[in-house]
């Protein structure tokens, strides 16, 4: 099984507007160093769900080498990064994601691509993001009023919202 450190952005149905936002990011996103590393970065992809008939189409940013038994990698070797390092290669992530066009909702982390949907945040999540402990999920300003009212939610871009990134563990 595979477990990926990721940038997700979601685009619900609308395939057209993720492919855009793929182009904008690929454009975009290069290697990043993090102390004695330098991290590639997976071309960006469109991923849909249920993949045997898609309704939701997400973009999917991978760092390459960075989790584990991630299919795109060439080499099983990881790089061992630190919490801290992981958190700095996160907020690397959203800053490659600032002004993209056309997603809902976004977030960084380990398989993030589940948390993407706006039933999920409305139930299984609602408390985290009214306390505000649903660090790094990112919205659309017209998606806002369908997800819980919470005053921790900030600018992120023209566009879009969030409760700020605090960081990720590493496994």
């Amino acid at each position: 099984m595979a477990i990926a450190f990721e940038l997700v952005a979601g685009f619900a149905g609308d395939k057209g507007a993720a492919d855009c936002c793929r182009r904008w990011l690929e454009s975009r996103i290069g290697p990043v160093q993090i102390d004695e590393y330098t991290i590639t970065i997976h071309a960006p992809l469109i991923s849909g769900y249920p993949y045997n008939d898609p309704t939701r189409f997400q973009v999917l940013i991978v760092p390459a080498n960075v989790g584990c038994g991630v299919a795109l990698d060439e080499t099983d070797e990881r790089i061992p990064l630190s919490n801290a390092q992981l958190t700095r290669l996160g907020v690397f992530l959203y800053e490659c994601l600032r002004g993209a066009p056309g997603y809902q909702l976004a977030m960084v982390g380990w398989d993030v691509d589940f948390l993407l949907d706006v039933d999920e945040l409305n139930t299984d999540w609602a408390s985290k993001i009214l306390d505000g402990s649903f660090g790094g999920i990112v919205a659309s300003k017209s998606l806002l009023k369908q997800l819980p009212a919470s005053k921790y939610f900030v600018e992120f871009d023209d566009a879009h919202v969030w409760i700020p990134y605090t960081g990720s563990e590493a496994i």
